[in-house]
């Protein structure tokens, strides 16, 4: 992740070595493939190794859970945050970028 500045306009990327590409986070949007869970924010997490780890708020959960019926099925472990779906409980989120 690289955080980028010009003059007063600021911005940060993920920049794919492979294909020399770079991608604004503030335009990379939650889509099924991860249950519409907002996983790169601003605040991407911390890293550990090649894993990273970020918080999901109990309201970016309620929007996620919004979205259930757009998205892949909710794992186990997932839908046990919404056991009262107006009330969710925050959830720690691991991922790893695809290096394929």
């Amino acid at each position: 992740m690289v955080t980028i500045g010009f003059l007063s306009n600021y911005g940060r990327y993920i920049y794919d070595k492979k294909t020399t590409r770079s991608y604004n986070l503030e335009k990379i949007k939650p889509d099924s493939l991860t249950y519409n869970l907002p996983v790169l924010t601003d605040d991407s997490g911390n890293r550990q190794g090649n894993k990273f780890y970020t918080i999901i708020s109990p309201e970016q959960l309620k929007k996620a859970y919004e979205l259930k019926a757009k998205s892949a099925p909710f794992p186990k472990e997932l839908e046990d945050c919404f056991k009262d779906p107006k009330k969710p409980s925050p959830l720690i989120v691991e991922y790893t970028f695809k290096t394929n």
